[in-house]
């Protein structure tokens, strides 16, 4: 079987910023379409993250259909590393090295990636892939975001709900690193952000007894959210839901942001758990920064618009029948018009009055970034 080692160094593609992580991807089972949209899908995150130990990645390419997936994130963990923020809490090997500024596990890969290649992807880079392909680089991004922190350690086992708690597993593969025999009743950094619909903590046993039948129902209540700062500031200030649907599904549920609340439009989709034929993300979108952030990652840029509320970033009138003006305390900014569809209905929104013509009644967003933060408004047209 063909083995290759890549080194991708980050490259500033279109995205107009100058990127601070290196990944090195060794691959299995690759071709040359395969490698070009790893790179490309290592190029995107690189742009975002801070790091300067590099992110290591183990990635088999191969037929999985027995697994019943079409990609699988095996992450790498540490606890109690140096200048960790936290004791007895686990961290991504990634983010760990991050934080740290060493290679915590020098002779270990920081995720295994399976891609299962009996699928019948898009191997294009443009996004745009029809209709009945799966898009290969969104799938990538998807997978790499699991194994920078998108993990939870809990899992439901006979109605018992428990966090900390290695499951038995007869078909998760073997990981190429030494992967923990006890979590130790530990959460994991994603654990301490995730709460139910009274924003009472699961991980607090305060709240809930770990291996508890208790813990189980919340496990299954779909009614979970993720609760940092900076993701809820990108959420338009509204804890972002969290996929746990009344069916336990592990490498599923808990690790994903809910389907229904972050459709494909809503700019937000990349981490939901269902990757449907057609769709494209080559963004990792505000929230799913914002995660990031709050986990511990260092970021490019700032992300949520806690800082730009009314008084820095004013958009008036709203509701509006067109004759819009946007005030900005603020010279570097570029806003852009969407629709729930995610196109781009205008661009380059001035500060100051903007004619918004020809277009339908309904709700839009403005989106963009102001002084190197990612910002989202709603803005309602009406006649």
């Amino acid at each position: 079987m063909k083995q290759t080692i890549l080194l991708f160094l980050a490259q500033a593609l279109c995205l107009s910023a100058f990127s601070q992580s290196t990944f090195i991807v060794t691959s299995t089972g690759t071709n040359p379409e395969v490698d070009a949209a790893i790179e490309y899908a290592t190029d995107i995150w690189s742009l975002y993250l801070n790091s300067d130990v590099p992110i290591e990645i183990n990635l088999s390419y191969a037929n999985y259909s027995d697994l019943g997936i079409l990609g699988q994130c095996l992450p790498n963990l540490r606890q109690n590393f140096p200048n960790a923020p936290i004791e007895d809490v686990w961290y991504l090997t990634s983010l760990a090295n991050s934080i740290a500024g060493i290679d915590v596990a020098p002779d270990e890969v920081d995720m295994d990636l399976l891609i299962n290649s009996d699928a019948n992807y898009y191997f294009g880079l443009d996004g745009n892939t029809p209709s009945n392909q799966i898009d290969l680089v969104t799938l990538l991004l998807h997978e790499i975001g699991h194994g920078l922190g998108f993990i939870s350690l809990g899992d439901l086992a006979d109605g018992i709900g428990s966090i900390g708690v290695v499951p038995s597993l007869p078909l998760l593969p073997p990981t190429s690193f030494g992967f923990p025999e006890t979590f130790e009743e530990h959460p994991c950094t994603w654990d301490l952000f995730m709460v139910n619909g009274t924003d009472l903590l699961l991980a607090d046993a305060m709240n809930f007894e770990n291996n508890s039948e208790e813990l189980g129902n919340e496990l299954v209540s779909e009614d979970l959210y993720y609760n940092g700062a900076t993701a809820v500031s990108a959420n338009f200030g509204d804890n972002p839901k969290l996929y746990a649907p009344t069916e336990f599904f592990f490498g599923s549920s808990l690790l994903h942001l809910d389907e229904n609340s972050f459709p494909l439009s809503s700019g937000n989709s990349l981490m939901t758990p269902f990757l449907n034929f057609g769709d494209v993300e080559h963004n990792p979108g505000s929230i799913t920064l914002g995660i990031l952030q709050d986990l511990g990652w260092d970021l490019n840029m700032t992300v949520g618009i806690a800082d730009y509320d009314e008084e820095i970033f004013q958009v008036y009138p709203n509701p509006s029948n067109g004759n819009l003006t946007i005030k900005l305390d603020a010279i570097d900014f570029d806003l852009n018009l969407m629709d729930l569809l995610g196109n781009q209905v205008a661009d380059h929104l001035v500060n100051g009055q903007n004619q918004l013509n020809g277009l339908s009644n309904g709700t839009y967003i403005i989106r963009g970034t102001v002084d190197g933060a990612f910002v989202s408004k709603r803005l309602v047209l009406i006649d």
